[in-house]
């Protein structure tokens, strides 16, 4: 990408003020549909996604260029503030001018440019205001700090990616650090999926593809060298080491505010085997359409538990559904009982049931039974952690079969919520946690835990025991 220079009478004003590093220069020039930029804190990252924005506003007469971060104080701090100081001779010569208010020909908090192009600065910092963007055409769309937002917000701005005109570019551009509620996702999409710097391809199901790329950058790349060395001072002062590390060499393997920061795979992961007739089995249950169930079995002589299955859903499948596939995962095994989420028990399902049945009495009706879980999300997360710590013989006290991959995924990204220490986020995706949490929880408890509903656990005991 070649940064312009534009030319006005008598003068040259330089667009954007900026001068790219060697790893800025590698993002400006890489092409794909979606390029992720950073790691490190310090890389540059802002700065390289607004001095691409401006580029493509004065290459592209007319596009909208659309900038995002979590809240409007962010947009100010960041890339406002990076935008006046790449165009701040552009803007003093009048071609560059801010628009706080819509006015009906262009979106509030934007800058527009005397060729018609305009970059607008939009927040996203809850699920109703994506609606906001509803219909809206962004053939340039540039998030900065994408680990703060969850998948669902940004694959639904990138609905939103695309243009009528075929001569503008469409194009999805971000940067971030390792963290974040995002974290486990952006990872996924954009770290484990290709080797850095590489371009890859998704396939789509209708067979299309697209394109994806990751191109790092650390501390060490910033152009200013004054900003390098006081900036690694800060870092270096950090105390927690997982932080340090996050910031200081965008390491994806911990992040601030990671929640198990115990998790190995070389301990926690271990590949399937035969588990024997005798072993104790159990199952729990985080009920929703990104629906979780996990099995357990205990070796009696060890005391280890093993998550030996799990059955993840990530959109709506009907209770009859489920049922039939749990039903059909556990043909010929001995389920001691199952634990769930005790708010199955309460009140209607609303699944347009006429008898206005629970949603624990609708799995019921389908051969599969639960009982309700402790839901103490403290005393769940300390016996999660415990759980994971090593036990007297060196080994953790609960293994992972390798199949279950969604739990293994998602178990070490959690990060912790940012007004509670003692709870996870649960912006994050915490369902497999939460199941997680149930499964274990039952280690905190001698006796069964019991459902108020009297009735209820009448016609449950009267099933010749199929809860015991």
């Amino acid at each position: 990408m070649m940064f312009l220079v534009h030319q006005e009478l008598m003068q040259q004003v330089k667009v954007p003020d900026y001068t790219a590093s060697e790893r800025q220069s590698v993002f400006h020039q890489a092409v794909a549909d979606e390029k992720l930029y950073g790691g490190a804190a310090g890389g540059g990252k802002t700065a390289a996604i607004v001095a691409e924005s401006v580029t493509l506003a004065l290459e592209y007469p007319g596009i909208p260029v659309n900038l995002f971060r979590r809240t409007i104080p962010e947009l100010n701090k960041t890339i406002k503030a990076e935008l006046v100081k790449q165009c701040h001779a552009y803007m003093k010569a009048g071609h560059l001018i801010w628009h706080g208010q819509s006015n009906g020909e262009y979106e509030g908090r934007s800058y527009v440019f005397d060729n018609g192009s305009c970059i607008t600065l939009n927040y996203l910092d809850n699920e109703s205001d994506m609606y906001r963007y509803q219909g809206a055409e962004m053939p340039v769309i540039g998030v900065d700090e994408l680990t703060q937002f969850p998948l669902a917000w940004i694959e639904y701005l990138i609905t939103r990616n695309r243009t009528s005109n075929p001569d503008w570019p469409v194009l999805f551009m971000s940067g971030t650090n390792p963290g974040g509620i995002g974290h486990g996702w952006v990872k996924n999409r954009f770290i484990d999926a290709a080797p850095p710097e590489k371009v890859f391809e998704v396939r789509l199901p209708d067979g299309e593809t697209k394109t994806r790329v990751f191109i790092p950058a650390k501390l060490d790349d910033h152009p200013d060298e004054r900003f390098r060395r006081d900036y690694n001072k800060q870092l270096q002062s950090i105390s927690d080491p997982s932080l340090r590390r996050a910031l200081r060499f965008g390491d994806w393997d911990v992040f601030a505010g990671q929640v198990f920061t115990e998790f190995s795979r070389h301990l926690h992961v271990v590949e399937p085997f035969f588990i024997p007739n005798h072993w104790r089995k159990w199952r729990s249950m985080d009920y929703g359409n990104k629906n979780s169930v996990l099995w357990y079995a205990q070796d009696p002589a060890s005391e280890r538990t093993y998550v030996y299955r799990e059955y993840r859903t990530e959109n709506y499948v009907p209770i009859s559904g489920k049922s039939q596939t749990i039903n059909d995962l556990e043909a010929g095994e001995s389920i001691a009982y199952g634990l769930a989420d005790p708010s199955i028990w309460n009140g209607s399902a609303n699944h347009n049931d006429k008898e206005g049945k629970t949603i624990a009495q609708m799995f019921d009706d389908e051969g599969v039974q639960w009982q309700p879980a402790i839901n103490d999300r403290v005393a769940g997360l300390a016996m999660v952690h415990h759980m994971l710590g090593i036990a007297d013989n060196g080994l953790p006290r609960l293994q992972i079969f390798s199949s279950c991959v969604s739990l293994i995924k998602t178990l070490p990204s959690l990060p912790y919520d940012k007004h509670r220490t003692d709870d996870v986020d649960t912006e994050a995706d915490d369902h497999d946690y939460d199941s997680l949490r149930y499964g274990v929880m039952k280690f905190r408890t001698n006796g069964k835990p019991t459902i108020k509903q009297a009735a209820w656990v009448q016609r449950v005991k009267q099933r010749n025991g199929r809860i015991t």
